[in-house]
């Protein structure tokens, strides 16, 4: 059995059945703690399903709203090019729209839209490739600030990317490249109440020559702190850090469990936890991991106050988002989307399929809840559309 998929960067493929539903999912792993329910976010009010696709999605700290991209005409879409942002509240069903908030290009996996803990304010960036504008939009007032930088920046009058939003909505940080051919890519932090738009990078310990490009980007939960990842010059690797932007101080987070610093490798940011402590990346060593049999990508957990790092798991993969608390991290290899509780050392399955994806803010804060866009046709029942959709999966009060 094989479902055809429609995603919105017009990509058809043919994917085989891996699950048979949620009979497959409850109690695997980890006994009854694994016990979840799926729910099908990109739906209209009244449940029924979409015929466009519906994907790239972040959920409120609360788990109650969802933003996502679709291009399915029931919600303003105009199927696979033109993609527009939706926010569901799962509470009551209702849909909304981001007014004018449109993608010409698809959703494309580095356009995540990102919500705030109670779902007020939305960040996004729309247009297409290289001619993008970033922007927040406060949904109680409908209100929305153009993200752009200060007067006078080289990155001015050319490109903008959102990158992370804090909790509460006030701190949001975006990239800005200037013109081509030579515009620069600058990264920002704008404060919506004051209006101060703040330069974050290339800001690191030392000599700050030392670094280039950032490779990404995340706030804490009250925008007091700022991870981020940069180019070493001439090919020396990539260092992450970790600033307090209250008090300047900056931190190397990419640290071996010994408190070294990591070498040799290319990084790859995760997310920053709401409570600024625990920073997730990906690592790609020459060297096998102490914990796994071969070189490659893993996945790790870095705790700023303990000044510790460990390893996520023991196979191959990505972190791509860490609940309030750091104490779970949701990690991807090669669509296989896996919860770890680093407490318990639990893992919880949550998809394992072809083209499954998670970014940051995929995580409530609890993470009991976790938001991904799938093509697997057999997680809810009904699913006939024939299109890349976006789900929560819930863990219930067991899985602790």
């Amino acid at each position: 059995m094989a479902k055809r998929i429609r995603t919105g960067l017009g990509v058809a493929v043919a994917v085989g059945v891996l699950l048979s539903g949620e009979a497959a999912w409850a109690g695997e792993g980890a006994g009854e703690a694994a016990a979840s329910t799926v729910v099908r976010v990109s739906t209209a009010a009244d449940g029924g399903q979409l015929t466009g696709p519906s994907h790239i999605a972040s959920i409120s700290a609360d788990g109650r709203y969802v933003a996502f991209w679709t291009g399915a005409p029931e919600l303003g879409g105009g199927g696979g090019s033109t993609h527009v942002l939706a926010v569901k509240d799962l509470r009551t069903g209702r849909v909304g729209r981001i007014p004018d908030a449109r993608r010409e290009d698809g959703a494309g996996i580095d356009n995540v839209p990102r919500v705030s803990a109670d779902g007020r304010f939305v960040a996004y960036s729309t247009g297409y490739v290289g001619h993008r504008s970033a922007y927040l939009h406060d949904r109680r007032t409908g209100r929305t600030t153009h993200l752009v930088p200060p007067p006078g920046s080289p990155a001015g009058g050319g490109s903008g990317e959102v990158t992370s939003l804090s909790a509460h909505g006030r701190s949001v940080a975006f990239r800005a490249t200037g013109p081509a051919p030579d515009g620069p890519a600058l990264d920002y932090v704008h404060d919506l109440v004051t209006g101060r738009t703040e330069l974050i990078t290339p800001k690191a310990p030392g000599d700050n020559a030392k670094y280039g490009i950032v490779r990404g980007v995340s706030l804490s939960g009250t925008g007091r702190w700022i991870a981020y990842v940069l180019d070493e010059a001439e090919g020396g690797g990539q260092d992450l850090f970790v600033r307090d932007r209250r008090t300047g101080a900056v931190r190397r987070a990419d640290l071996n469990a010994d408190g070294t610093p990591m070498e040799d490798r290319r990084l790859r940011l995760g997310e920053l936890s709401a409570n600024g402590r625990a920073v997730t990346f990906g690592a790609d060593t020459p060297r096998a991991p102490a914990r796994s049999a071969a070189p490659g990508w893993y996945g790790y957990v870095h705790d700023l106050r303990a000044r510790h790092t460990r390893q996520v798991g023991r196979e191959r993969g990505f972190p791509t988002a860490v609940s309030g608390d750091g104490r779970r991290v949701l990690e991807n290899h090669d669509g296989r989307l896996t919860l770890h509780d680093l407490r318990t050392g639990e893992q919880y399955p949550v998809a394992d399929g072809y083209l499954n994806h998670a970014a940051q803010h995929a995580l409530s804060r609890d993470g009991r809840s976790v938001v991904f866009g799938s093509v697997l046709p057999d997680l809810v029942p009904g699913d006939t559309n024939g299109a890349y959709d976006v789900f929560v999966r819930r863990f219930g009060a067991g899985a602790e």
